[in-house]
């Protein structure tokens, strides 16, 4: 069965498990870069979900794994609310697979 697996500080993605997703924490790029690799090796899973407070400490590690694997990265705000790089990566995201930035705005 594929899953998807939420990446970031314990507190800050406890809430995803009662949605039956996979959790794994990190704090540091260290920590990031060492659970990506793991989730990048495992054929379950399906979608990598990163929590948005880890990628503005780390701004450059979703864009390298991005291009690295099959597996689609996206980053989610917490419940704690947005800085504005789940807007920026999703705008990245998009204009990669599109090709032209179809949502406008220049948000990265």
């Amino acid at each position: 069965m594929y899953k998807a697996v939420v990446i970031g500080e314990r507190d800050k993605i406890l809430p995803f498990k009662a949605l039956g997703m996979g959790l794994e924490y990190a704090s540091s790029r260290k920590d990031l870069e060492m659970v990506m690799e793991k989730l990048a090796q495992d054929p379950a899973v399906s979608l990598i979900i990163v929590s948005e407070d880890i990628v503005v400490k780390q701004p450059d590690i979703v864009s390298t794994f991005r291009e690295r694997v099959r597996i689609p990265i996206v980053v989610l705000p917490t419940h704690l609310g947005s800085t504005g790089a789940s807007a920026r990566e999703t705008g990245k995201m998009v204009k990669d697979a599109v090709g032209v930035d179809i949502l406008g705005g220049g948000l990265y």
